[in-house]
């Protein structure tokens, strides 16, 4: 499921196996969270 709000498109990711991935590969590529660089939501 997608919407727009102006140039932003959001994702839904309803398979929870997905968002344990998604979060995984986030961690292991995106070493500076919490830095404030960037925005990471887990909704």
């Amino acid at each position: 499921e997608t919407r727009r709000a102006g140039k932003m498109v959001y994702y839904r990711i309803e398979d929870n196996r997905i968002m344990t991935l998604l979060n995984t590969l986030y961690d292991l590529y995106c070493p500076q969270a919490g830095t404030g660089k960037g925005s990471h939501n887990n909704e």
